[in-house]
């Protein structure tokens, strides 16, 4: 009698813990799938933004970098040299210069390096997608709309497709089922290119 009373009873809380934990996965489903939808609502926003706020929209690979003294040898930026690839909005030459926040002075006794937080990166041979305004500082240059906010990299995954991401990562990415890629983003360059041109009407 014991016993079936003891049986019954561990039923109960196992079916009890059963309940709970459903409840709390389900739970926990909802609100990942809910922050997921947010977050696409903002990245939306933020490309409509960038897209319609921005004069130039171009893909290119960056051909050199150097770095030079503006505003009476007070502010150190690096200007590099895009070799266009494409001109999604604007007109556009064979090149442009993007000038970029911070650089470094070789020249001098002590080398000088300007760094800025956030400040949006182009390296040497990286492969980019960029948002731009011109430059007032610089003389036929442009600076990235909105910060780094406006300056996506260009990869390959194994199979050679172009994806755009936030990182400019060495080497190809891995793709496929089972592939933890954590909290970046990859979006085939053919759709991020269409829903820019979306945000643009055309």
């Amino acid at each position: 009698m014991k016993k079936s009373v003891y049986v019954c009873i561990c039923l109960m809380l196992f079916l009890t813990a059963s309940i709970v934990w459903k409840t709390q996965a389900v739970s926990y489903q909802s609100s990942v799938q809910t922050g997921d939808s947010e977050q696409a609502s903002q990245d939306n926003q933020m490309l409509q933004t960038l897209s319609r706020g921005s004069e130039l929209i171009v893909t290119g690979r960056c051909l050199d970098t150097r770095s030079v003294w503006t505003q009476n040898n007070r502010v150190l930026i690096t200007l590099a040299t895009i070799e266009v690839g494409e001109t999604v909005k604007g007109e556009a030459g064979s090149t442009v210069t993007v000038a970029l926040p911070g650089g470094v002075d070789v020249n001098r006794k002590f080398p000088v390096a300007m760094t800025y937080p956030g400040a949006p990166t182009i390296n040497q041979n990286e492969e980019v997608l960029l948002f731009l305004n011109a430059n007032d500082s610089v003389a036929d240059s442009y600076a990235v709309s909105g910060f780094s906010d406006g300056k996506f990299s260009i990869i390959e995954d194994e199979r050679g497709n172009k994806l755009v991401s936030r990182d400019d990562i060495r080497g190809k990415v891995a793709t496929g089922p089972g592939v933890v890629r954590g909290q970046r983003q990859f979006v085939p360059v053919a759709e991020f290119k269409n829903k820019i041109r979306e945000h643009l009407g055309q």
